[in-house]
């Protein structure tokens, strides 16, 4: 924790610290940080302060890890289990959604929430409509550079 003074730019270094990682999938961590601005001088007047907290994921990929990130987004397996959405990732690497919409004629339906799968695991999303006829799953990733790549995926 520190407290910079207005005007003032930090620096974060990230050292690696000598434990070991797995070297056949990526591993996540977890930045966090928050700004919260200090007491004004005149507390005599109205004021409005806000806090700000970013919260920034970082990926540790091996350089054993030889697929292309866009081909693991190709290979993640979807089927229906209840209400639920399943996708099952049986690649190296985590994948973060940010849109998926099940195809079901002209009733699409977007899941309210997307989220990540982590390597060689599986994430399921609830549904609160009939999943009868959805044969197929447009989903959106946000690649390495923060960017949105598209595709299309048949339920198994």
């Amino acid at each position: 924790m520190f407290s910079p003074t207005f005007g003032v730019q930090i620096t974060l270094r990230l050292t690696y610290t000598g434990e070991p990682l797995p070297s056949d999938r990526e591993s996540i961590f977890y930045l966090n940080v928050m700004d919260i601005p200090p007491n004004p001088k005149d507390k005599s007047k109205n004021y409005l302060q806000i806090a700000l907290r970013s919260r920034i994921k970082l990926f540790f990929r091996p350089i054993t890890l030889s697929m292309p990130l866009e081909a693991a987004f190709q290979q993640v397996k979807w089927k229906i289990v209840g209400k639920q959405v399943v996708a099952e990732n049986p690649t190296p690497y985590y994948i973060t959604y940010s849109n998926i919409e099940l195809l079901q004629g002209k009733n699409n339906v977007t899941l309210p929430r997307a989220g990540m799968v982590a390597p060689f695991s599986q994430a399921s999303f609830n549904v609160n409509h009939s999943l009868k006829q959805v044969k197929n799953i447009n989903w959106t990733v946000i690649n390495d550079y923060g960017g949105r790549q598209t595709g299309t995926s048949p339920l198994q």
